[in-house]
């Protein structure tokens, strides 16, 4: 009786130990027209065109009345960004620290993310009338969500990516999924696009 009491035991603690670490273990699509770009490494080339892109993400719902603040961070910038986060803390990181989140313009379209090396965009969804992102559907005990970037805000101004005069831009995405405030496997992608 003991024995299967244990086998039981054991295996509902692998199934657990399983679970979780599948709610760890994410990756990203990264859609543009018909086509759709699987993201599963920690950091990925890929190649769009100049237009309007969406990155479709799954993460736990932001509940701030439950101090749950499941959002995801973007930092676009020109420059090139090497992985060498896995274990740091958001606070040693640059543009993640606290306090380089940027706050929304009162007129900013939120498709038109900052492109700067000083912060952070912070991607939430609370309700239609609160949000940064776009919530698709349920799934898993959390949320399919896109974030559709048709270019970027600089010099007070949205400018469409066929307007920028760049060949490529460099994105970090990372979702804190345990809210421990470090950058751990699984959790954040680096995304070097270069456009046709």
């Amino acid at each position: 009786m003991k024995t299967k009491l244990s086998n039981i035991l054991s295996i509902i603690l692998l199934g657990t130990v399983v679970s979780a670490q599948e709610q760890a273990i994410q990756h990203l699509w990264i859609k543009q027209g018909d086509e759709s770009i699987l993201i599963d490494q920690a950091e990925q080339s890929i190649t769009l065109k100049k237009d309007a892109f969406t990155i479709q993400f799954w993460n736990k719902a932001y509940q701030p009345k439950k101090n749950q603040f499941y959002a995801a961070q973007a930092v676009i910038i020109s420059q090139d960004i090497q992985d060498h986060f896995e274990g740091l803390s958001t606070d040693e990181v640059p543009y993640l620290a606290s306090g380089t989140g940027f706050a929304a313009e009162s007129n900013q379209n939120l498709s038109y993310p900052f492109y700067s090396n000083e912060g952070h965009q912070y991607l939430y969804y609370t309700s239609e009338k609160d949000r940064r992102i776009d919530k698709v559907k349920k799934h898993n005990n959390g949320n399919i969500y896109n974030w559709t970037i048709k270019g970027l805000w600089m010099d007070e101004e949205d400018y469409d990516w066929k307007t920028i005069v760049t060949e490529s831009i460099h994105l970090l995405f990372f979702i804190d999924s345990n809210q421990n405030d470090v950058m751990d496997k699984g959790e954040y992608f680096i995304i070097h696009i270069a456009f046709e």
